[in-house]
């Protein structure tokens, strides 16, 4: 049965990440003559598209580290079905098989069911989440990845997240946490806001299009590169290094 490679679904996520950049300059260019608002607008759009990709790419890359070795996740789903067997029907070790779960091999498909059975993608709102479920649910070469994420790494993500929330649904707590992780000492100084003035929706707008100094890239194209970057982390070493994967 043919597996899915996740330092695949790595390399097209940072290639989408590529194509968004390139498109956002080629509109932003395009726009020179406009007023800024509608620049500001456009950038927006090009950030909760980034966004998005990413939100997808972390759950797609999960269920594929999943579907290339599911040796851990199977045996999670036999201990939980033990339990609950144990728990509501009264059934002991010995009026089970040994294992419950018969197949070691999933499927793409299966492991979506599964893993994702409301079909939201998986969301991890915290690198602590996210190490926690890597611990549940993944095999160890690929845990190592996950594992390998620094929280200056991983900080890209939070601010992503919370930032398309606030571009997304406008309301006062999306826009209130956003504001208070822009301001955090521990926040990197591309990503932090030093301003005086609380950001609104139309503030984040302009602090997308904006660098933190005169010779920096607008953060918009920050946020595109250290997206790219954490994705990489998620890669595992080639066949033959250390940390081989499974074979297919």
């Amino acid at each position: 049965m043919k597996k899915v490679d996740p330092n695949k679904v790595v390399d097209r996520f940072q290639t989408a990440v590529a194509d968004s950049l390139k498109s956002w300059m080629t509109v932003d260019t395009a726009l020179a003559g406009q007023p800024v608002a509608t620049r500001r607008i456009a950038t927006t759009d090009a950030f909760v598209r980034l966004a998005v990709t990413w939100e997808s790419f972390l759950s797609n890359w999960w269920i594929a580290a999943i579907n290339r070795d599911p040796t851990t996740f199977v045996s999670r789903l036999d201990k939980r079905l033990r339990e609950i067997a144990a728990a509501e029907m009264g059934l002991q070790a010995g009026d089970l098989s040994t294992a419950l779960v018969a197949r070691s091999h999933l499927t793409v498909e299966d492991v979506r069911r599964l893993a994702d059975p409301n079909g939201e993608n998986l969301v991890f709102r915290s690198r602590t989440d996210l190490r926690k479920a890597a611990e549940r649910d993944l095999a160890a070469n690929y845990r190592a990845r996950v594992t390998a994420i620094t929280s200056g790494a991983w900080q890209v993500a939070d601010l992503t997240r919370l930032c398309r929330n606030a571009l997304v649904h406008q309301s006062q707590r999306a826009l209130a946490e956003i504001n208070t992780k822009l301001v955090e000492p521990t926040t990197k100084p591309d990503f932090r806001w030093t301003g005086s003035r609380r950001l609104d929706v139309r503030g984040l707008r302009r602090y997308l299009r904006t660098p933190r100094t005169p010779e920096g890239d607008p953060r918009i194209v920050t946020f595109h590169n250290e997206l790219t970057a954490l994705a990489a982390v998620l890669k595992a070493p080639p066949s033959g290094a250390s940390g081989q994967q499974p074979p297919t």
